[in-house]
């Protein structure tokens, strides 16, 4: 398998992008056999937070923020038993309209 030369995407030097490369082989060999995608993005996480300040985490102030226009705030009456019980009497009135 032939690998690709690294290319930095936000200015890194090819200097700390080989340090990192070394560092996340490192963590692989450590974790042979094991699940370790999670380990090796939380490593390349934290030495680039270390490095570089504020950069790594960017996209997780992006994230959360995502997160939190995704909150439903629920609306409405609160469904419970006697609620759907009325809601269907008054729709099967309805269609007996129609």
């Amino acid at each position: 398998m032939r690998q690709q030369p690294f290319q930095s995407l936000r200015g890194i030097q090819y200097e700390d992008l080989q340090k990192l490369k070394g560092k996340l082989e490192q963590e692989a060999s450590e974790n042979l056999a094991r699940p370790m995608v999670y380990t090796l993005v939380t490593s390349a996480q934290e030495w680039l937070s270390k490095s570089f300040g504020q950069d790594a985490n960017i996209e997780n102030s992006e994230d959360e923020e995502t997160e939190k226009d995704d909150i439903i705030v629920p609306h409405g009456e609160p469904v419970t038993v006697e609620t759907f019980l009325a809601w269907r009497e008054r729709f099967e009135a309805e269609l007996a309209l129609e």
